[in-house]
């Protein structure tokens, strides 16, 4: 057997649709899905921290790198080794699966041993019972990776929505139900475990993944190679990412952790949100078309402009009215976090579309210069952590906004548009519309604030529809942007029609 033929018992795991139609449909039910997620993640964060003190958050936080270290360990790039490769057979999606399922126990087991270093190192007691439940979900989320790889492979798109909405809204229900009868730190890890739950169940339960036992296979030392490069970039991604939370957590104090975190969390957290769910949708259709270099470059525009509209003129808003914001939706004792999450949302505002170039390293088989791309952000990053820390959570966030613009963004782009489709240019022309928008909102939203005598709940909706109504304006005047939109609606008008015909054809057949 050549080493592209499939058995037949492996034709539901290639047999893959990757029309135009297919794309939009999926990115449609992402769309909405996700909106739902960051909706209910959002009041999920105002909620809690309405319930729980800036030091509970701080103290889960503190947990939380040596979670997601573990986290990206236990994966070493399988599951989008998985999606990405073009043929695949049972036998390897099953090898994949038992190494990640022994990687993740031996990941808990090790976090569970060092729990008391932990809490040492933070001077917090607390941190170790909370670490070693923690540990836990590393080998939940672990059984569950395969079977979501081959969910998102097969572009399961609404059966992922749905797994997504109702693992988090059973997390939400959990943590806040902890929350309010209990006031500790604990809901927080209650709503994580649940929603872990829920996912792992419904995922093995939608691709009815059956693994056989560990044999050989041709292809694996390929796969685990590819993997590999993926794994480092999202150690490499780890460090710059949890390096703010454990610098702040080992020179400041739970407090001060507590603030950033949650300026994080309803900010950044949110837009990955956005971002990391519609690369599901984009991956493995970019991968299926990286020789149609028109419909690859065309697909990953429309998407980036989504993605900018949904995001760009809400963190808008955040930024230009920060304190009123936190005091109207947290309370007064949280307004001390409103700096960090104006900064961090200057860094949000182009990080939304820099973001989604993983998607063309990881679709093009660019595993080294991603991880090129991992090693210089992290030092960007970290040393940015670095500089600013002196100053708190507020210099972290400054520091981290200014590296991100100046330099990290930059040479991200410049190393995507080395190779394939896509052109440092085309980046340029495809953002400018967008900064022009902001611009335009910016000045518009700063006039009507100041005819406010006062900012509450109404006012902050107000001043979110003007700043997407004069954002999706100002683009209107740019006829590419207008010619994506038509595109997408025709594209979605297309797939519901296909679907209607669908149905009929098989009622038809039946009757």
């Amino acid at each position: 057997m050549s080493k592209n033929d499939t058995p037949p018992e492996d034709d539901d795991l290639n047999n893959i649709n990757t029309t135009a139609a297919g794309l939009a449909s999926g990115a449609a039910i992402t769309g909405v899905a996700q909106g739902f997620r960051v909706v209910l993640g959002f009041v999920q964060g105002i909620v809690l921290a309405r319930l729980l003190l800036p030091a509970d958050f701080g103290l889960v936080a503190m947990v939380a790198p040596a979670v997601a270290f573990a986290a990206m360990v236990k994966e070493l790039g399988l599951n989008q080794a998985t999606v990405q490769r073009d043929q695949i057979s049972q036998q390897i999606v099953s090898n994949l699966f038992w190494l990640s399922v022994s990687m993740s126990i031996l990941l808990a087991i090790i976090m569970a041993a060092c729990a008391p270093l932990l809490a040492d190192f933070y001077g917090e007691p607390e941190v170790q019972a909370l670490a070693v439940a923690y540990a836990a979900t590393i080998v939940v989320w672990g059984l569950q990776s395969q079977p979501a790889a081959l969910l998102a492979r097969k572009l399961a798109f609404k059966t992922i929505a749905i797994i997504e909405v109702v693992s988090l809204l059973a997390g939400f229900t959990v943590a806040v139900a902890t929350a309010y009868l209990t006031r500790s730190y604990w809901a927080l890890f209650c709503g994580t475990i649940i929603t872990a739950a829920v996912s792992t169940l419904a995922s093995w339960m939608a691709s009815k993944f059956k693994p056989m036992k560990i044999g050989s296979a041709e292809g694996m030392k390929e796969m685990i190679g590819f993997g590999s490069s993926i794994a480092g970039f999202d150690l490499l991604n780890f460090a710059s990412r949890n390096a703010d939370n454990i610098l702040i957590a080992r020179f400041h104090d739970a407090v001060e952790l507590g603030l950033y975190d949650r300026a994080y969390k309803l900010l950044l957290f949110p837009l990955q949100k956005i971002t990391y769910p519609l690369s599901r949708v984009m991956v493995p259709f970019l991968s299926r078309n990286v020789n149609q270099p028109e419909r690859y470059k065309r697909a990953y525009f429309v998407a980036v402009t989504i993605i900018l509209v949904a995001a760009q003129p809400g963190v808008l808003v955040g930024i230009l009215f920060a304190d009123e914001i936190f005091l109207v939706l947290l309370g007064k004792e949280w307004v001390a976090a409103a700096p960090v999450f104006m900064w961090l949302g200057i860094a949000g505002l182009v990080q939304v579309m820099t973001s989604t170039m993983g998607w063309l390293f990881v679709s093009q088989g660019r595993g080294k210069h991603y991880l090129m791309v991992g090693a210089v952000t992290a030092v960007i990053s970290i040393t940015s952590f670095v500089v600013g820390l002196p100053q708190g959570a507020v210099g972290v966030a400054a520091a981290y906004a200014i590296g991100d613009l100046v330099f990290k963004t930059p040479y991200v782009w410049f190393m995507a548009s080395r190779n394939g489709t896509v052109r440092f240019e085309d980046f340029v022309r495809l953002l400018m519309p967008h900064l022009l928008a902001l611009a335009v909102a910016a000045a518009a939203l700063y006039f009507t604030g100041q005819s406010f005598q006062q900012i509450g709940f109404l006012q902050i909706g107000l001043l979110l529809a003007l700043s997407y109504g004069i954002y999706l304006a100002v683009l209107t005047l740019f006829k590419e942007k207008v010619s994506m939109a038509r595109e997408l609606l025709e594209m979605i008008w297309n797939s519901i029609q296909s679907k209607r015909q669908a149905r009929a054809a098989q009622k038809g057949m039946q009757e």
